[in-house]
């Protein structure tokens, strides 16, 4: 997929009121890691030839063991600063809570009340926050 920018793709596991979040390690072989320390969604770069769907179920897979049986649902893309980076959000709605087996990109793993991420006390982009906040807006009209 030929695009202008980076294509990073993330998908949100939400049960009930619940949202799945990782805290994202701060270096990688020295390398300071963007957003280290933050709690975010899983996810990361889209692969030549993979589309970004693919690439948010992908991600999950390998950085939390989570399979997906059904189709994602798209929320929207957030642009970093440069507009460099197109950060797509998806969302995967799960009847019942995943066994979870993080990968070494993130530190720990919670589920929080995705109504209360605006009083987040953690690291957190607000972005995706503000990401959340569409897709739970969106549910309800």
């Amino acid at each position: 997929m030929n695009s202008p920018y980076k294509l990073v793709a993330a998908t949100a596991v939400i049960v009930g009121n619940s949202v799945l979040l990782g805290k994202r390690i701060s270096y990688y072989k020295g390398e300071k890691i963007p957003f280290g320390g933050y709690w975010s969604l899983f996810g990361g770069a889209v692969e030549k030839d993979e589309s970004p769907f693919k690439a948010a179920e992908r991600e999950l897979y390998e950085e939390t063991g989570i399979e997906i049986s059904h189709p994602l649902l798209y929320v929207n893309s957030i642009l970093d600063k440069e507009n460099s980076v197109k950060f797509m959000v998806y969302v995967a709605k799960l009847d019942s809570f995943p066994e979870i087996v993080l990968n070494y990109e993130h530190t720990e793993y919670g589920w929080f009340n995705i109504n209360t991420l605006n009083s987040f006390v953690e690291k957190i982009d607000q972005k995706i926050v503000d990401s959340l906040n569409f897709y739970v807006k969106k549910l309800s009209n």
